[in-house]
């Protein structure tokens, strides 16, 4: 659905859309409907979407990170037991997708040695 089908439903304008978004107090109310509404369905709703995720479903994996509050802001890292897991994209060149993997594993020896030298395990 296109901006300009969204504003023809509410019976607005398209900056009127624009503004209500940037309404912290519209988005608000929104929200708090959205909960009243659906809010019982919400565990069954995430529960499907970490079905979809368990069986590789890149899009709805992401999700799930960014709904649990692990995915960075710039979408490249999850937060995983506190060790950064790197996404790969599945469109990336195999040769990149090798060097993504380099790049974890000295990551991943990086935060080694820090545990080490803090005298965690």
């Amino acid at each position: 659905m296109t901006e300009d089908d969204k504003a023809k439903l509410c019976k607005v304008v398209r900056q009127t859309l624009w503004n209500w978004r940037k309404d912290k107090d519209f988005t608000n109310a929104v929200n708090a409907r959205a909960k009243e509404l659906f809010g019982s369905e919400r565990p069954r709703w995430f529960a499907a979407l970490s079905l979809e995720a368990c069986t590789g479903d890149v899009q709805a994996l992401r999700l799930c990170y960014q709904l649990t509050g692990d995915l960075s802001h710039d979408g490249t890292t999850v937060n995983v037991n506190q060790e950064p897991l790197i996404i790969i994209d599945r469109d990336e060149p195999e040769d990149e997708v090798e060097e993504d993997l380099e790049r974890a594993d000295i990551i991943k020896d990086l935060e080694r040695g820090r545990q080490g030298r803090n005298g965690s395990s």
